[in-house]
């Protein structure tokens, strides 16, 4: 976990230094930055990091398109697994705490 923290916080100052530069816009550092979930009490297990957006680009299309998962195909499938079980937490769905239940839409 410590060296996925390292990593994403040097990645995450080289993005920040590209855009300084200007030499990418706005909308790029959002797809380059590691995504950081705000993880509270729960979702004890779960690596609060998501890869940078462009890494999923096309990957879950293909899986769908060609039937076939390749590696790097199990890791997108792996990170939105996470994303997932973090969402799930957030609205407390399994646990037993008043969260959302099965079927109930949040309107508002």
């Amino acid at each position: 976990m410590m060296m996925w923290n390292a990593f994403a916080f040097a990645w995450d100052e080289v993005v920040d230094d590209l855009r300084q530069a200007d030499y990418i816009n706005d909308k790029e550092v959002s797809m380059l930055k590691f995504v950081r979930l705000d993880m509270g009490s729960r979702g004890h297990g779960l690596r609060p990091i998501l890869l940078p957006t462009f890494f999923y680009a096309g990957q879950v299309r293909k899986v769908v398109d060609t039937g076939q998962v390749s590696t790097a195909q199990i890791m997108v499938l792996n990170e939105l697994r996470v994303l997932c079980v973090w969402l799930g937490c957030q609205v407390g769905e399994g646990s037993g705490t008043g969260g959302l239940g099965a079927g109930q839409v949040v309107v508002g």
